[in-house]
């Protein structure tokens, strides 16, 4: 009996092996593989001519007078620069009504020296001129803080500055998250003024005569015409309007306001907004 073990040529000469099997399933294998890879070619080129085709769609859909408007709607817009702006002292009440919790916060972009480059734009062109002090005290502050119905009418502004912005999920986003806010900081302020002039207590009492008197004193200066208290609502007509113009123009929508299952818009905001009817902005598929 030969107990040696095989050698490696030896099991390379081995007679025994199936040489016509191996070769019968290499040539089934390498047959399978050209269908599949032939298969593989035919769904890669059909998928190119099935994008190629749906590309070709959108341009041929978006031709002519929605391309024109597309390339002429933020044709007045110059390129945003950041601006450094110094801490100085505060110069308006605006620190109080934000501790007090009476104003309207609204974020800024800050950097190291000032504020980015679309808030620099939107503060040289809404704040500074309408609102000097408060705008002075944005850097040392780190935020606006205005009074809801002057928060109304800087963001009233703000709509009309760097439209193209607004093809950015961040700032759209940012916008309704503005408008929500100065709606529910104006209900909360009314809310509490009622609390503070109701009720038989002496300080309520005393809260009365002191608005009595400031009316009055109102009243005496525009020479015995009063304005009244009633200052209309906050998303006035004009605000209602941009709102329209810039769903139209998709550049706020109602997922801005949010898509979770208590999220909900605004009635003063829901009742100004359309379906979108002109593509001003680039497309984001690919």
């Amino acid at each position: 009996m030969n107990n040696k073990k095989p050698t490696f040529s030896a099991m390379n000469s081995n007679d025994d092996l199936e040489f016509n099997h191996l070769a019968s399933t290499t040539q089934s294998d390498s047959t399978l593989s050209t269908f599949l890879m032939g298969a593989a070619v035919i769904v890669i080129v059909s998928s190119v001519t099935f994008v190629g085709t749906i590309v070709m769609s959108s341009e041929e859909l978006h031709a002519g007078v929605k391309n024109s408007q597309k390339s002429d709607y933020f044709a007045g817009e110059t390129t945003p620069t950041a601006r450094a702006y110094e801490k100085t002292l505060y110069r308006s009440t605006a620190a109080f009504g934000a501790i007090a919790g009476v104003n309207a916060n609204l974020k800024v972009n800050k950097t190291d020296v000032g504020l980015d480059a679309i808030d620099s734009e939107l503060h040289e062109a809404c704040l500074k001129p309408n609102y000097p002090n408060e705008a002075n005290d944005v850097a040392r502050l780190g935020k606006i803080s205005l009074h809801p119905r002057k928060a109304a009418k800087y963001i009233s502004c703000t709509m009309d500055v760097q439209k193209s912005r607004l093809c950015e999920n961040y700032y759209s986003k940012r916008l309704a998250k503005r408008l929500n806010h100065i709606i529910q900081k104006e209900v909360a302020n009314k809310a509490y003024v009622k609390r503070m002039l109701g009720g038989n207590s002496m300080g309520a009492t005393a809260n009365r005569r002191m608005v009595a008197f400031s009316k009055s004193i109102k009243k005496a200066e525009n020479k015995g015409i009063s304005s009244g208290t009633n200052k209309g609502p906050i998303i006035s007509a004009t605000i209602g309007a941009q709102i329209t113009e810039l769903t139209k123009h998709g550049l706020l929508s109602k997922s801005d306001f949010g898509l979770g299952i208590f999220s909900s818009i605004p009635p003063e905001i829901e009742k100004y907004m359309v379906e979108q009817t002109i593509e001003v902005c680039p497309s984001s598929w690919f």
